[in-house]
């Protein structure tokens, strides 16, 4: 029952998420290019493509296992789509637009066992972008479901991801 209302839940945030895309853009205008670090449940790069009405991420790095002697590699793509700028509504000198989105993750972990497992997100990410300088700094709270894991075959669970980072951006 979890499960299934878990696989509900996503599937509603993911398709709610089309359906809500505004023109209030991210901080990473059309055309525009933005890298920076994410740090959080994992450590790496994050790219920020803006493709006009929605930004195009890509995250790279790896994480360390905290309790085993383990390490693992991962790799995340996704789109945002931004839902509301809250410079449009407060008071703000610079663009804070609230996103929504989706993206897939595929990890590896390497030491005393391989695995590698597959995860579908549902990203929120909350951005800030200062008026006079190209950074942006941001929330990301993604959940989602895991699809696949190796040791454990087709065992959807819940999954989640959480962030904070810094991008600059071109």
């Amino acid at each position: 029952m979890k499960k299934a209302l878990a696989v509900v839940l996503v599937v509603m945030l993911s398709v709610g998420s089309l359906f809500a895309a505004s023109d209030a853009r991210g901080a990473s205008k059309e055309g525009s290019f933005g890298v920076g670090a994410n740090l959080g449940t994992d450590l790496g790069v994050y790219l920020d493509w803006g493709m006009g009405m929605f930004d195009l991420d890509v995250i790279a790095g790896f994480y360390p296992g905290l309790f085993s002697k383990t390490i693992g590699v991962f790799g995340e793509v996704g789109a945002n789509f931004a839902v509301v700028d809250f410079a449009d509504v407060g008071d703000f000198a610079g663009s804070m637009p609230l996103s929504v989105g989706g993206a897939g993750l595929v990890a590896f972990q390497f030491g005393s066992i391989f695995d590698m497992s597959v995860e579908v997100l549902v990203p929120l990410k909350l951005e800030y972008t200062f008026p006079k300088v190209p950074v942006s700094l941001f929330l990301r709270l993604a959940p989602g479901l895991g699809l696949y894991n190796m040791v454990h075959d087709f065992d959807i669970n819940f999954a989640f991801e959480g962030s904070i980072g810094a991008t600059y951006n071109f």
